[in-house]
């Protein structure tokens, strides 16, 4: 359904953009072929970690994380069932997030651990290469300035 951002990809470092618009979705494999919107994504999240989705037993399941030994843009970070976990400079209790990545398409999203203050940062390349680790520092930073 029209209007919708246009996504291209990068299939090497230094390789060509590629227009990836008309890619079916389903391809993403247990993205479930969802699309959504910017603010309904917040939406669930904030709803999410709020409390108002699951029971809070569940929640608390889903929370409990272990380290991802991770670098880069996502130092520190920690995955429980279908949520990481990430640090936040402001704030010890960090922030909660599951980006998504399809051809063309990347989505990074934060929402406060109290489930107040969420921000989605969508990227419409998905580069290669050192491009790929700044767009992965810049979408960290954004969120951090948000969420602080």
């Amino acid at each position: 359904r029209r209007p919708f951002v246009r996504g291209y990809h990068q299939y090497g470092a230094g390789a060509p953009l590629t227009d990836v618009t008309l890619l079916d979705p389903s391809v993403a494999d247990a993205s479930g072929a969802m699309v959504t919107t910017l603010t309904d994504n917040n939406r669930f999240f904030r709803a999410l970690i709020g409390g108002r989705l699951v029971p809070a037993p569940l929640l608390a399941q889903m929370q409990r994380t272990v380290p991802t030994g991770w670098d880069g843009p996502y130092e520190g970070s920690r995955y429980g069932l279908g949520l990481f976990w990430y640090p936040l400079r402001c704030d010890r209790a960090g922030y909660w997030a599951h980006g998504g990545d399809m051809l063309g398409y990347k989505i990074r999203e934060g929402v406060r651990a109290d489930g107040g203050r969420a921000v989605t940062v969508a990227m419409a390349t998905q580069l290669a290469g050192e491009p790929a680790e700044r767009q992965g520092m810049a979408a960290r930073a954004t969120i951090e300035n948000v969420l602080c």
